[in-house]
């Protein structure tokens, strides 16, 4: 998440440079056309570095070094469909050779394994997911 961040910090301004260039005193549609493009990017960069910053700070606040019971925030939950960290909800990671789901709390299988413990089976969409284990 955080190479995220930097990532979206350097096309920002590789962006604020860019606009830097456009010279006003070229005058002309395709000039003005150039430096609407380059906004409406840098809005764009600018969204998804607010939201990866965000993702970032709700990481920060988890609790990782917990041994967990039940699926709570921080806990890494191996079913027999998949392992499932509950944090933020960022997608699909590899970890050790593993495929590791990062999920929030407004995720479906989350709401629905949220409290549950080791042994215990929900279903979602039409899936029935055994808890193997919780770490």
């Amino acid at each position: 998440m955080q190479k995220r961040v930097n990532e979206y910090k350097k096309e920002m301004d590789a962006l604020q440079q860019d606009l830097q260039h456009e010279s006003k005193s070229t005058a002309g549609d395709k000039h003005e056309t150039g430096r609407a493009m380059l906004h409406l990017e840098a809005e764009k960069c600018s969204s998804r570095l607010r939201e990866s910053e965000e993702l970032l700070m709700h990481w920060d606040r988890i609790d990782f070094s917990t041994k967990y019971s039940e699926v709570l925030p921080g806990a890494l939950i191996i079913t027999n469909y998949g392992i499932f960290l509950y944090s933020v909800g960022a997608g699909k990671i590899i970890l050790n050779h593993l495929s590791v789901y990062l999920l929030s709390s407004s995720s479906p299988l989350i709401k629905s394994l949220n409290g549950k413990m080791k042994g215990d089976n929900v279903t979602v969409q039409q899936q029935t997911y055994k808890i193997e284990s919780i770490e």
